[in-house]
């Protein structure tokens, strides 16, 4: 009876907390990760305040050497350009949903080639904010793609401490 007893009791904490650590994920169960710095978390929100509306995602480019991480953030056109990026994965933010690329993996398993999001869960994510180019990907046409700069804010941290700043115009 006492052997029943502490199963069932074990039963149910471990159900019970089985919910609280659920990975977040979205419609289609594509694992969607969370931003945990707030500093880089703000600078996407003072960005996204800052552009113009006809960008409809941000991508965040991370690059690391040694004690320095990198940050790029800039809008995204179109959304090949965040399917073509090799180790790109998604992001929840206070603004919505955020592309994240590894320009210089540093991360062994990114610098696989061939470890990323598919295209079909990528375009899951992506057809709401490319409506347009959603309908030409399954009808497998080109889509025209729209080419210019924008602009990016890059900022970098040294052992942990945000150091630097830069804006600048892309071409």
């Amino acid at each position: 009876m006492v052997r029943y007893l502490i199963t069932t009791c074990l039963f149910f904490i471990l159900f019970a907390c089985s919910d609280k650590y659920k990975t977040k994920t979205d419609v289609n169960n594509l694992i969607i990760y969370e931003l945990n710095n707030k500093l880089v978390e703000n600078e996407i929100i003072r960005y996204n305040d800052s552009i113009s509306k006809h960008t409809k995602m941000i991508n965040l480019a991370v690059w690391s050497l040694s004690d320095t991480i990198c940050f790029e953030i800039r809008g995204v056109l179109n959304g090949s350009d965040i399917i073509n990026k090799t180790s790109t994965f998604f992001v929840n933010t206070k603004i919505g949903i955020i592309a994240v690329s590894y320009v210089n993996p540093t991360i062994p398993f990114s610098e696989v080639d061939g470890v990323r999001v598919s295209e079909k869960e990528s375009w899951d994510i992506l057809k709401k904010y490319y409506p347009e180019e959603y309908e030409s990907y399954l009808r497998k046409e080109v889509y025209p793609i729209i080419t210019g700069g924008g602009v990016v804010w890059s900022f970098k941290f040294v052992s942990e401490k945000y150091v630097e700043k830069k804006i600048f115009i892309e071409r």
